[in-house]
């Protein structure tokens, strides 16, 4: 299974639920990065979402804007969920 990557030799290892590439004897836990995209995920909606709500502040009759926004904050409730049950499994391996 190991492969040349650029020079280096790499290999993926899994061990149960977690996978981990190791390069020349480093662990890089796939979850950490996951955690980082999700973030920025929910950032980005964040983001957008207030956006949303300055137009729908000024035009409250606008009820399209209202479900996006509530579409939105559904979908940042999901990832905050999601984060936080990431960082309780990661402080308490069982």
């Amino acid at each position: 299974m190991d492969r040349p990557s650029q020079g280096r030799a790499a290999r993926h290892c899994s061990q149960g639920s977690d996978t981990r590439m190791i390069m020349i004897g480093r662990r890089v836990p796939r979850v950490k990065t996951l955690t980082v995209d999700k973030n920025r995920i929910r950032e980005q909606l964040k983001t957008k979402r207030d956006l949303l709500f300055e137009k729908y502040c000024r035009n409250p009759a606008n009820t399209l804007l209202a479900i996006e926004i509530k579409l939105i904050d559904d979908q940042v409730a999901e990832l905050t969920s999601s984060l936080v049950q990431e960082m309780k499994k990661d402080k308490c391996p069982t």
